[in-house]
């Protein structure tokens, strides 16, 4: 079967996301001036726009690659929280949204100046959810049936804990769905016996408390294998920024980075942790998975803003796959 082909699979998945949730706002400007009241520029806004972010851009990429894609998270009670459930409902997304009164819903608001990012303001809480709202998400979780694959996004906002984390993952394990997960400090340990583990090189670092010098693809491989040693995942996906992905089942395999142009990396590693999902799900290789994902994040890499993969134009440079054999 072709890798096109297997592609096309991804449609027979169902997948379900879980984790923290975001609302991404663009205020696309112009600097012609400075500040009469502080030495800092006028930005004139010329146009707004609302993203998905966080988890839901998870859910975005997998429902644009044609995965039958559910997704609950933790939203507040307030305006953003309505207009993420109001994006869900546009993208077809099936989506359970859990509001808890004592939180924001977390929001980033990005400034650009000829599109170029000048600033960043972030609302948000890191802090842990209630039981009561950790057992609803577990309970939702377990009312889906013929789950396929549980993606667990984390991005240490609050909506996982330890014990929440230990009881998704013996669920799946029990009901033989596919885990994968993309973690962050807080919880980097906690996600033992999963299938797929996808940290970046920041978050290797920080979780284990080493630093990679200068032979990367050595300490690369013996990074891997201390994690592999704690965490026990079966793949352990290792995203190296512009040196390319590595990943490991037995073996391990670097496959270098497409160089198609860089504007913007926010949300390339949502579109990894996707792709590789859905491809190691569906019976890609480690080699066919690293370099479609690798593939992939150079294609939203290529826009501004945080933007999901297009399976059809996916499909259309998969001709460029043989590049990383050369």
């Amino acid at each position: 079967m072709s890798i096109k082909d297997q592609i096309d699979t991804f449609s027979n998945t169902k997948v379900l996301v879980i984790g923290d949730i975001m609302l991404d706002t663009y205020i696309h400007g112009t600097v012609h001036r400075m500040s009469p009241e502080a030495p800092v520029p006028v930005v004139s806004e010329e146009r707004r726009n609302f993203c998905l972010g966080g988890a839901a851009n998870v859910a975005l990429n997998l429902k644009s690659l044609g995965a039958d894609t559910h997704i609950i998270s933790v939203i507040g009670k307030d305006d953003k929280g309505n207009q993420i459930k109001t994006l869900l409902a546009d993208a077809n997304i099936n989506a359970e949204l859990l509001e808890d009164l004592k939180r924001p819903t977390t929001s980033k608001v990005r400034i650009l100046n000829d599109d170029i990012q000048a600033l960043r303001v972030d609302n948000e809480s890191d802090d842990y959810v209630n039981d009561q709202i950790s057992d609803r998400i577990l309970t939702s979780l377990k009312s889906l049936i013929d789950l396929d694959l549980v993606i667990l996004q984390d991005y240490d906002k609050g909506v996982f804990s330890k014990t929440l984390i230990e009881r998704i993952i013996t669920h799946c394990k029990t009901n033989n769905i596919f885990v994968a997960v993309d973690p962050k400090k807080r919880h980097f340990k906690d996600y033992t016996q999963v299938d797929l583990f996808k940290p970046n090189l920041r978050e290797i670092e920080e979780g284990l408390s080493i630093q990679f010098n200068t032979s990367i693809e050595t300490e690369i491989k013996a990074a891997v294998d201390q994690l592999n040693a704690l965490i026990q995942s079966k793949y352990t996906l290792l995203t190296l920024a512009d040196k390319g992905i590595y990943i490991k089942e037995d073996e391990g395999v670097l496959v270098p980075t497409f160089q198609l142009g860089v504007s913007d990396v926010s949300g390339a590693g949502d579109t990894v942790i996707s792709v590789a999902a859905l491809a190691l799900k569906n019976g890609l290789s480690i080699k066919e998975t690293a370099k479609i994902s690798n593939l992939a994040a150079s294609i939203v890499c290529q826009e501004i803003g945080v933007v999901p993969i297009d399976k059809a134009a996916l499909i259309a440079q998969l001709s460029r796959l043989d590049e990383l054999d050369s």
